[in-house]
């Protein structure tokens, strides 16, 4: 038994260390635009290959689209850039308008490298990970626009781009240069600018007259849970800031589409997708397999920021996505991705979505009750009062009020209700 699997072993290192092939292939249309795969050494592999780690995305990434030529000196009435930036995986430039508005340039290709260990990243583990971005929808970032938009949750408005090397990169020349990018608007709003999360925890701590919209965070999550995102940690998001008369309301800002529609297929990914190692790997198909390990890269983020929402508020949400995302508006949805991407993949994704749509009751019930059973339930630096009402019926209520200087009762910050 270990002879075979070590025969396996060593015939798969082989399989990924002959693949390397040249990453881009592209061919003039015009002066404003090209035709260019983003990745056809993705496709580039043999049969046995796929069985083991999947066909994934694979002929998307090899697919020839035409875009845009990007003019960082035309573009917006010119850019500039301010600064570099990006995650373990993804390069971005943050560039700035005439106006003082602000953009950003993130690649749709991922270099995972700096994601390993650094023991491993001259190693064929890192020729692993990389060749499982091709689990990844090259173009599934632009679906979401008007899915969001429909939902009345700020978004960004993503449009695939060619950089081609230019003068006006300056430094950056050599890193960003002939490069496949999403070029959107860094903040959702005419807002000046937005908070991160670690922010926001910090301003609902000083004061209990901000709060945070956790209704439209839960349309947001659900929204996840439709389009198989979940890879939605806490630096996934930005917050949009707005005065009224109580305090600062914080509307949540999903950011950062890199994993919508990720897929799981061969042995090995599917193995590693199991309940009990990476669950969140399970991929996007009509059904969602394990809502809990779904969700495990948001399992903070959702205890902090839907701790106040009722069994009668997951309803509401949930008739409201049903009731917007139509299948007429799924099916538009998928038509901006580029026709030949979508001819290869669009039918396949709007069953997907409107499957998980119409079982979203059920899934998103099944999570509510997850979190149900460990609730967080924060006061801030204010001066604030607890109350436990234990009922006849078994019930428990969990009331928070803001107290006033003579120590009665002021606002009610939080009310919620436990059956155990």
């Amino acid at each position: 038994m270990q002879a075979s699997f070590n025969k396996v072993s060593i015939l798969l290192l082989s399989i990924f260390l002959l693949n390397r092939m040249e990453s881009h292939a592209q061919e003039k249309v015009g002066a404003d635009s090209v035709t260019v795969a983003i990745a056809p050494e993705y496709n580039k592999v043999s049969k046995s290959h796929t069985f083991w780690l999947g066909e994934n995305y694979r002929q998307l990434w090899a697919t020839p689209v035409k875009m845009k030529v990007f003019d960082l000196e035309q573009e917006k009435g010119g850019l500039k850039i301010l600064k570099k930036g990006g995650g373990m995986q993804t390069k971005s430039l943050r560039l700035q308008d005439a106006t003082g508005q602000e953009w950003v340039l993130r690649t749709v290709q991922k270099d995972p490298g700096l994601a390993l260990p650094e023991n491993l990243r001259e190693t064929v583990a890192r020729t692993i990970v990389q060749d499982q971005i091709s689990a990844s929808h090259p173009f599934g970032a632009l679906v979401v626009p008007p899915l969001a938009a429909a939902l009345g949750i700020p978004h960004a408005k993503p449009e695939i781009v060619y950089l081609p090397d230019s003068r006006a990169l300056g430094e950056y020349r050599t890193d960003f240069a002939n490069q496949v990018y999403l070029f959107e608007e860094r903040e959702p709003t005419k807002a000046e600018d937005t908070d991160n999360t670690e922010k926001v925890l910090e301003k609902l701590q000083e004061d209990n007259d901000n709060r945070v919209d956790q209704q439209l965070v839960l349309r947001a999550r659900m929204l996840d849970f439709i389009i198989g995102d979940w890879d939605r940690h806490e630096d996934q998001w930005r917050w949009v800031e707005l005065e009224d008369s109580i305090g600062d309301l914080y509307l949540p800002f999903p950011r950062d589409r890199d994993q919508v529609f990720f897929t799981n297929e061969g042995v090995i990914p599917k193995i590693g997708s199991r309940k009990w190692i990476m669950p969140k790997f399970q991929g996007f198909d009509e059904e969602i397999r394990d809502i809990e390990g779904f969700n495990f890269n948001a399992r903070y983020f959702d205890r902090m920021f839907l701790s106040g929402l009722s069994e009668s508020d997951w309803h509401a949400e949930i008739n409201t996505l049903q009731q917007t995302l139509t299948d007429e508006l799924i099916e538009e949805a998928v038509r901006r991705m580029p026709p030949n991407i979508h001819a290869l993949s669009g039918e396949e994704m709007a069953r997907k979505m409107i499957a998980r749509r119409n079982l979203l009751k059920e899934e998103a019930m099944k999570y509510f009750r997850f979190l149900s059973k460990e609730v967080d339930i924060p006061g801030s630096d204010k001066r604030e009062i607890f109350e436990v009402e234990y009922k006849e019926n078994g019930t428990v209520t969990v009331s928070l009020f803001k107290l006033k200087k003579d120590d009665s009762k002021d606002r009610l910050l939080f009310q919620r209700t436990f059956d155990p």
